[in-house]
């Protein structure tokens, strides 16, 4: 894949189309509990947003991020973060499946679902955090074909948007 020249970053993301969509959860598939028929099939880029200020009062407002042993304090806090708070950023060759991965049941592919459940202060079930998730979150999708310009793209995202499940201390 060539890399693009002459190319104004900040232009292009503004330019970018997105699509939101809802996510909503059911019992039927334990795998995938959360889906939404919207989701593309195609390549691109995502963003997870917390949408409801009042169920996101409801969590703990600091998580345990990843770090290196010299990192004194690991801790993220992020008690300020009102409105709409972005969770995560992310690229994928098939924006669906991914999409349905971050919430379902494997838990070395769960990450939206496993850091809801760190910050969740009272002793939800995984249904009741599900039907929560789906109330409170949307999803928005960019399909990009190149490989070059989705990495770029989340990376820009990434830095601009500051999204709290992607924070990591130096490993």
């Amino acid at each position: 894949m060539k890399l693009p020249t002459n190319f104004n970053l900040v232009n292009e993301w503004e330019n970018l189309i997105w699509k939101e969509s809802k996510l909503s959860w059911s019992n039927q598939n334990k795998t995938y509990p959360l889906d939404s028929d919207s989701l593309p099939t195609s390549a691109g880029i995502y963003k997870i947003t917390w949408d409801n200020p009042a169920t996101w009062e409801r969590f703990n407002h600091s998580l345990s991020v990843e770090a290196s042993p010299q990192v004194v304090d690991p801790n993220l806090d992020f008690s300020e973060m009102k409105g709409r708070v972005c969770l995560t950023v992310g690229k994928s060759v098939n924006l669906r499946n991914r999409l349905k991965q971050h919430f379902g049941s494997n838990e070395f592919i769960n990450r939206c679902f496993k850091r809801l459940r760190s910050i969740t202060p009272a002793p939800l079930t995984d249904y009741e955090l599900l039907d929560l998730i789906s109330e409170s979150i949307s999803v928005e999708t960019c399909s990009i074909e190149s490989w070059v310009l989705r990495d770029v793209f989340e990376a820009y995202a990434k830095a601009t948007l500051m999204p709290i499940f992607d924070l990591r201390a130096e490993r």
